[in-house]
Order: C-alpha cells, then structure tokens, then sequence
C-alpha cells in the first residue's frame, strides 16, 4: 500500500510518498531546526530521511521535486544531497536523486544564492545533458535559453510536462498511482526578471488506485488557489 509521510510545515511543504512499486518521491527539502530550542517542532530532516533510507538500504530517492525557490522551501538542499554538476557536492553520506523535478522558471532564475542557485544549477546541467530531469511547463524563454546553450528545444521535449497533462511513467498499473500537473501554466513565467513564484510553484494532484478504491491528494508548493 502507498504511503506518504508529511513533515512539519517549518520544514517547507515537504512530503515523502512511497509507492506501490517501491519508487520514492521527495517534494521539497527545507532542514532549519533549532537543536536547542526545546519549542521547535520542526524536525531534523536529515536525520528523519537519512533514517527512512537505511531501513530500506538505499542512498537515494527516485524523485526530488522542489516545488520553487525560496530559500523556505530548499534550505539545507546544498548539504544534504549530491549533485552531479561539482565535486564539492558530492561525497559520502549525500543522498543521491535519480530524477530531478523542477518548475521551469527555476531553471531559468538569475541571481539566485545558497541552496537554490546549486539545485538551478544541477537542474541546468541535467537538462543540458538531456536525462535524469523533468521541467514542468515551456516557457518561450525556455525555448530561447536552450538555444543559446546550443540545443534544439524539441530534443528535450520528453523531459517537459505541462499543467493538464499527466507525469509520465505512473500509472494505474505502474505504481499504482498517477500524477495530475495543476500548476505551473507556462505563460506564469514568461517574464524571468519578475515571475512570482509562489504562483509559479509545482502543484500536483496524485491518485492513488489500491484495488477497486482510489485515493486523492494534493501536493503543492505556495501557490494561491487562482494560480
């Protein structure tokens, strides 16, 4: 049966699902808790997913989605996982992500620092190297950013998802559950320089089909109901 664990809401919106067939999907990542103040209910992320990933013998999750990024939704990121695209990010005890899944604008966002400007830059290198991403909505500017790294934007079309469409790869019959995109539309993130990104965030509406029953969540990053 599937699962899905909720952290508390200081720790982002962050959600952890395991399904059916054993896929992991972790939707953003925000470790900040206070070791010593006794009245934070946050808790410690990297303990609490390094735990959930011993007991299942594994160092990596088959998804990482980051719903946008503000720094309340991707603190710590930089730490915790290993990317692909530096050395210094890499090393033992990093949890590896087989599929990282992204808005976007957060490809596309300039003057980014931290956490967020190294998960924009993994996401950049993924998607120039043409696997292990899925960017969610196509943008003109998208388009336009491809070109300039001398890619032919129809040669990534497999790695886009759009708001209506479904995420490819989960089904009734794999894993037991499909992926409905409600957000982001791509015409939210035409301008760069002034995208809003609450409303420009992943919202997904997940069905999950155990026997002749079905189950319905929504996962979402700040977006407002309009968006």
């Amino acid at each position: 049966m599937a699962k899905i664990t909720s952290y508390p809401i200081g720790n982002a919106d962050c959600s952890l699902t395991e399904f059916n067939d054993d896929r992991m999907m972790l939707v953003d990542y925000c470790h900040r808790k206070d070791p010593i103040d006794k009245k934070d209910k946050r808790v410690d992320l990297h303990e609490e997913l390094h735990a959930v990933l011993a007991e299942k013998d594994r160092d990596d999750f088959d998804v990482v989605a980051f719903t946008h990024c503000d720094d309340d939704h991707v603190v710590g990121s930089e730490e915790f996982f290993w990317f692909d695209h530096a050395d210094r990010y890499q090393g033992k005890g990093r949890v590896k992500i087989k599929d990282l899944w992204v808005p976007a604008c957060f490809v596309l966002e300039k003057g980014l620092k931290g956490a967020a400007r190294v998960i924009r830059d993994e996401a950049r290198f993924r998607l120039i190297g043409g696997s292990a991403i899925r960017v969610f909505g196509n943008p003109r500017i998208l388009d336009d950013w491809l070109r300039s790294e001398g890619i032919d934007p129809k040669s990534r079309d497999a790695l886009i998802t759009h708001a209506g469409e479904c995420v490819p790869g989960f089904t009734k019959e794999k894993g037991s559950a499909e992926i409905f995109v409600h957000s982001p539309f791509s015409f939210r993130m035409e301008d760069n320089d002034e995208v809003e990104r609450n409303n420009a965030s992943l919202v997904f509406h997940l069905t999950f089909f155990e026997g002749a029953s079905e189950s319905r969540v929504m996962l979402g990053g700040d977006a407002q109901y309009e968006a």
